[in-house]
């Protein structure tokens, strides 16, 4: 809901002998901050601001909301009279009290049009600038009265996020006059117009209207500064190039649909960048193929909690289906933690970039300083490092002295530095889950605290996890097992196969039926994913295999290498050739 400028404010302006221009009392609060911004710092300027020059693109802006002082009204009055005498449309004019006056020709429809005064305004300007002056700084006074008595929902928001974030006033500013020039083009063209010598002359301007100082201002809009690293304002640029006020307005688009959003409370607005992850269903007994791992990253988590310790990051890793996530929320759980998960997609249901989803984690931490008992888990984090190539990352895999990728291909954060920063010092501890190792440089890799590789769990413990997810569900063992036999089939895709199956089925469905339709979502699932099981599609051998017709080069006998793994139970050997010399069937 847009707020207004009450009657009451503009009935106040009537008793001071100056009178608003139609339709300021229904004009929104933040259209009139605008104008206020603008015309402070237009005052602010003194003899750099020629009425003269400057008006016609002041007026783009303000001229819906000046107030004039009733003597300057008469004077302009006057001259219409006689500088339109004999045109029709402003016959009369010099009878008209003030507020007639107003209610005809004083409606800002652009400087262009001939019926109203502002048509003349420029003209006037040349021979009593000193009145137009009297307008601006009128207006400017009435604007400051009304707005001490508004509060709007960008103030009120901006307020909520500075005491979440600890932000200083000048950040605070900041943020509500990028707001401001994003919410209004003309007020964001109009501040180009403001020439600046160089950047400190640009931050003085701000932090005079902000009541702060410049340092704090040149501070907040340093490249690498907080604001920027939670990505609250971005693309900022260097001091020498800065030439005018606009090139301070570097508040992020995705920030002002924020801010003009109502929230419920502080919780809800920490919301949009991060949330409670869901509860498990599963305990650390579910675990038990990886017990000791689970313990020890349970210790970890109460440690680094209780001491206060930055810079804690756990890398989860492994294929699709192993329990990663489950084993995060489960070891978080166990530690006596609540865990927060950054945000993949925007309220409107839009995916995150990599680059805005390590944004939602920087300004996640900076929320959960403060709580005693919070951890983050950060899932699906491949796309937030730097991409490179699957040939790359197996060199660097084996290798480790591949230089930085380069940066600009694609949303995932670019910077080395930014992603080292937060794995050396965030004070919230984290767990990061990924598919894909092979895709981080080991130069993040190696700063993570402890890596933990999840492989697909032993069948016993598998038959487990289906059976926990599975429950409350009719359905026969024999299913169960068969659901515990695909190995990258996670609890989460067996929860929603569940739900449509409780969605779809008719109410005399029986366990066949039941079962039928969990086994269609999940076969239709893995269609669409392309993760089919391989073993359906494999190619019939028609001839006899025959270990004579190899040309094996190895140290021992191939009848001696089988034998030595039947009595030893396990092995692990590396056949390497050209294509189509019968590794895969000798294996």
């Amino acid at each position: 809901m847009v707020k207004r400028v009450g009657v009451d404010v503009v009935a106040a302006a009537v008793r001071g002998q100056a009178l608003p221009s139609p339709g300021l009392k229904d004009a929104p609060v933040l259209e009139l901050m605008c104008s206020h911004f603008v015309l402070t710092l237009a005052a602010k300027q003194g003899p750099k601001f020629n009425v003269r020059r400057d008006l016609n693109g002041l007026l783009s802006l303000t001229g819906r909301h000046l107030v004039w002082p009733a003597p300057v009204l008469n004077r302009l009055r006057e001259f219409l009279g006689r500088r339109c005498a004999g045109n029709e449309v402003w016959k009369g004019i010099e009878a008209l009290d003030g507020r007639t006056m107003l209610e005809r020709h004083g409606t800002w429809r652009g400087p262009y049009e001939e019926g109203t005064l502002f048509f003349y305004l420029d003209e006037y300007a040349k021979d009593q600038p000193k009145d137009l002056l009297s307008v601006l700084s009128v207006t400017r006074d009435w604007l400051t009265h009304a707005l001490r008595k508004q509060s709007t929902l960008v103030e009120k928001n901006i307020d909520a996020l500075a005491g979440l974030l600890q932000l200083n006033k000048a950040e605070r500013a900041l943020l509500l006059y990028g707001t401001l020039a994003r919410y209004q083009r003309d007020l964001r063209s109009l501040l180009v117009e403001f020439k600046v010598n160089n950047a400190p002359e640009a931050y003085a301007a701000i932090a005079d209207i902000a009541g702060v100082s410049a340092s704090e201002v040149g501070e907040a809009l340093r490249a690498g500064s907080r604001l920027e690293r939670i990505g609250l304002v971005e693309n900022l640029i260097s001091e020498h190039n800065i030439t005018d006020l606009a090139d301070l307005m570097k508040v992020s688009e995705k920030l002002p649909p924020v801010l003009m959003r109502e929230y419920r409370d502080q919780n809800e607005l920490m919301a949009v960048f991060t949330r409670p992850s869901a509860k498990s269903v599963l305990t650390a007994d579910d675990f038990s193929f990886v017990a000791d791992e689970a313990q020890m990253l349970i210790t970890l988590l109460r440690a680094a909690v209780a001491r206060k310790e930055p810079g804690v990051n756990v890398l989860m890793y492994g294929p699709p289906g192993t329990g990663k996530t489950e084993l995060a929320k489960v070891v978080a759980q166990a530690a006596g933690l609540e865990l927060f998960e950054v945000e993949y997609a925007d309220r409107d249901g839009n995916s995150l970039s990599g680059r805005d989803r390590y944004r939602s984690l920087q300004i996640a931490q900076v929320f959960l300083k403060g709580s005693a008992q919070a951890a983050l888990l950060f899932d699906e984090v491949e796309d937030v490092f730097p991409p490179i190539s699957t040939e790359a990352a197996q060199f660097m895999s084996r290798a480790e002295q591949m230089p930085a990728p380069a940066s600009g291909m694609s949303g995932s954060v670019s910077g080395k530095a930014w992603v080292n920063q937060i794995l050396e010092s965030n004070p919230v501890p984290t767990l990061w889950v990924t598919n894909r190792i092979e895709q981080i440089d080991p130069a993040f890799r190696r700063r993570f605290a402890y890596h933990l590789e999840l492989k697909s769990p032993p069948p016993g413990a598998r038959e487990q996890l289906v059976k926990k997810t599975l429950e409350g569900v009719t359905v026969s063992e024999a299913f169960t097992a068969k659901l515990a036999e695909r190995k990258g089939l996670t609890p989460a895709q067996i929860r929603t196969a569940v739900r449509f199956a409780g969605l779809a089925r008719t109410d005399d469905a029986d366990e066949a039926s039941v079962e039928a339709l969990i086994e269609r979502q999940l076969r239709n699932a893995d269609l669409a994913l392309g993760t089919l099981d391989s073993g359906r599609g494999e190619r019939r051998s028609v001839t006899t295999y025959d270990l004579d017709m190899l040309n094996v080069e190895t140290r021992f006998e191939i009848p001696r290498i089988v034998e030595a793994i039947k009595a030893r139970g396990h092995g692990t050997l590396c056949f390497y050739g050209a294509p189509g010399t019968g590794k895969t069937a000798l294996a």
